[in-house]
């Protein structure tokens, strides 16, 4: 698979967001205001993917489904985004500690742990859609198919990080749409990986959401 997925994720995500952009809106909203004043961070989370997954299925979905859930995701979804956050305050903590060394060597090895912080933001985009598209969602299992996925098309994954973070920046650079952030990553983490598990192998293509589109993906 080569970096030629990471564009067809943007095209789809860009296809998809405009098609459910009202319902992106609301449930970034009920994301910003549940993770910050109400409801755990993890289970919202796990709301907006059951949000976004149907969009990226070009299925129709509704902002309630956020609600419907909350209960049932609550343990799974927690542990999932604390390892997440975890690992990733970790690596960042050590990127830095080895950057600021007085030691040259040392400085080198920064290097080695910048690109893992890559991969790992590169499994926190596709931990809750793999987990969603699982009938075992314990944690180890969700890792493990999560950086399984990753490797499989790491360049293309690396690709699509930066694409998603040069979106997202002009998405904060005009006040009214920081309000689609969330959905909008969430998307994005949904289309990057079904496109992966459908060109692996792994999920069978739908006649409608995987047709061919002028040769796109």
């Amino acid at each position: 698979m080569g970096i030629g997925l990471a564009f067809s994720t943007l095209r789809r995500t860009l296809r998809h967001g405009w098609d459910g952009l009202i319902t992106l809106a609301l449930s970034g909203l009920i994301w910003y205001v549940g993770a910050i004043l109400i409801i755990p961070l993890g289970t919202v989370t796990a709301g907006l993917h059951r949000v976004a997954q149907p969009l990226s299925e070009e299925r129709a979905s509704n902002w309630h489904t956020m609600l419907e859930h909350l209960r049932d995701d609550l343990r799974w979804s927690t542990l999932l985004i604390w390892s997440l956050v975890a690992g990733f305050l970790f690596l960042s903590y050590n990127l830095v500690f080895y950057s600021n060394s007085g030691s040259q060597y040392l400085r080198y090895l920064a290097v080695t742990i910048f690109v893992f912080v890559l991969i790992w933001l590169a499994v926190m985009l596709v931990a809750f859609p793999m987990a969603l598209r699982q009938e075992d969602r314990a944690l180890r299992q969700t890792l493990r198919n999560s950086i399984v996925l990753v490797f499989s098309s790491l360049p293309s994954m690396l690709v699509s990080l930066l694409l998603l973070g040069i979106t997202t920046a002009l998405l904060l650079a005009l006040p009214p749409l920081f309000v689609l952030i969330p959905g909008w990553v969430a998307l994005w983490g949904e289309e990057q990986t079904r496109l992966l598990l459908v060109r692996a192998g792994y999920l069978t293509p739908d006649e409608f959401a995987d047709r061919p589109r002028a040769g796109r993906g």
